[in-house]
């Protein structure tokens, strides 16, 4: 491994600003960072990566991996590279993967042979790479996925296979990981969307590819069973899931880039959903990212569109999606992430491009109050895992869950009337990631059945602490 300065130019400037006046409400981007690299990025990925809380950017070129250490006001200091770590731009992940706490690098390449390299940060700061993980030698990776499957509180890999399969490996602890059996998929995996479709605490996987979406169901196994398809008549490229009917189910968008087209499945509930229809008509585009960028509790649609030096924002109303000006950014966009930089509690825009010789990282800021930590609803099994969602969180939170495992009583707990007597408070702790989201996995006991409980999260940040909204939620069997 090679280390010391980074010899990139870092220059803060002005490089945004409203093409346009948009509708009422519309999410105007603020002035923000404009970050001078050596060459194109060719990928953008968030994460407090030296741990001291500030969310740090990973990018390369291909050939080196830069770090740009975050100060946590949206500007970067020159950072190490780590030398000639040559890997593919989608075969690249930040995830905690031996479980110390700390976020390491998942950094892939598909030839010539198909490999994973996890590579660790040491005490020291260094960046040290520890046992290969092999894939079939026929394998076309082409996105990796850090997540618990298995609810077994260590995560487990996927791995995109463009050849029409999911390639599965179990957590095994240390970043070390076991091949499972690959599962055959349709050929051609476009997008994954990976979400608790059935509400039992499991998370699940919706694959989007050539000609449809098909649902896959874990239950809390590391092997996900298949449980629906959506035939569709275009290409999967980007998922999501919305309310956009107003029915207090989720329902499931679908983007297109050929023809660039938006489509709208209706929730059924327990991870079903109705025939795909047409929701909206857009504009070409060849990179694009779902988010609530105006924090109206709806998902807006961010477009990074083939020749044109600006990006696009449609604003999502119930299922409906109103084109705003765009953005100009002075150069054309090749990618496009979300990351709260500058720890406001709202996500800055990344947009990314260049030339030979140029590369830029463009930084956007939303405007508006930053948004207060909320708790999000999750669901609890005695004797099994949850993993409980924080959002809106600056740098550090814990979360506690109070219930009673048995005998009666009844008392009132800001404002929620709960069954409290002998009560258990479990603590989970964790630093938060790089959206300004904490998740904690949480280990419910298995006499909790039946019981009431209670939950909140409380954040600290520079010396003082805030406590987020409280759950009631009912402990099931």
């Amino acid at each position: 491994m090679v280390s010391g300065p980074w010899l990139g130019l870092l220059l803060p400037a002005v490089c945004a600003t409203p093409g346009g006046g948009g509708a009422e409400g519309a999410p105007v981007l603020e002035p923000g960072t404009l970050l001078e690299l050596p060459a194109p990025p060719d990928r953008v990925l968030a994460g407090d990566l030296d741990g001291d809380g500030a969310p740090d950017l990973l990018t390369g070129d291909g050939q080196q991996l830069w770090i740009l250490l975050g100060r946590g006001d949206g500007s970067f200091d020159p950072s190490a590279d780590l030398g000639p770590a040559a890997s593919d731009p989608a075969l690249r992940l930040v995830a905690d993967l031996d479980g110390d706490g700390d976020l390491d690098l998942l950094l892939g390449r598909s030839r010539p042979e198909p490999v994973l390299t996890p590579w660790l940060r040491t005490a020291t700061g260094e960046w040290l790479p520890a046992e290969p993980l092999a894939l079939p030698g026929d394998a076309r990776p082409q996105r990796l996925e850090a997540l618990d499957l298995d609810g077994d509180g260590l995560r487990d890999l996927l791995v995109l296979d463009a050849r029409g399969r999911l390639l599965l490996f179990q957590g095994a602890g240390a970043a070390a990981f076991r091949p499972l059996r690959p599962r055959e998929t349709a050929e051609g995996l476009r997008s994954l969307l990976v979400e608790d479709l059935d509400g039992d605490g499991f998370q699940d996987l919706v694959l989007g590819t050539g000609d449809g979406v098909e649902i896959l169901l874990s239950a809390g196994s590391p092997e996900p069973s298949a449980a629906g398809r959506l035939d569709l008549p275009v290409a999967a490229d980007r998922l999501a899931l919305l309310d956009g009917t107003g029915d207090g189910v989720e329902d499931l968008l679908v983007l297109t880039a050929s023809p660039p087209a938006l489509f709208l499945a209706e929730g059924l509930g327990a991870g079903a959903f109705a025939t795909a229809r047409p929701a909206a008509e857009i504009p070409p585009w060849h990179e694009a990212r779902f988010a609530d960028l105006d924090r109206d509790g709806q998902m807006d649609l961010l477009l990074g569109r083939a020749g044109a030096d600006s990006l696009m924002i449609l604003r999502g109303r119930r299922g409906r999606f109103v084109q705003e000006e765009p953005v100009a950014l002075g150069f054309e966009p090749a990618g496009l992430a979300l990351a709260d930089v500058d720890r406001d509690r709202r996500p800055e825009i990344l947009a990314w491009g260049g030339e030979a010789g140029a590369g830029r990282i463009a930084v956007l800021r939303l405007p508006g109050e930053a948004r207060e930590p909320t708790l999000l609803p999750a669901t609890l099994r005695a004797g099994g895992t949850a993993e409980l969602l924080v959002d809106g969180i600056r740098s550090h939170a814990e979360v506690f869950l109070l219930y009673s495992p048995s005998g009666p009583g009844r008392s009132r707990v800001v404002g929620l009337e709960l069954d409290l007597a002998a009560p258990v408070f479990l603590l989970a702790e964790v630093a938060a990631g790089a959206l300004g989201e904490a998740r904690f996995v949480v280990q419910i006991p298995a006499d909790a059945a039946g019981r009431m409980a209670w939950l909140q999260a409380v954040e600290y940040a520079e010396g003082s602490k805030r406590a987020t909204n409280a759950v009631a939620l009912r402990i099931r069997d």
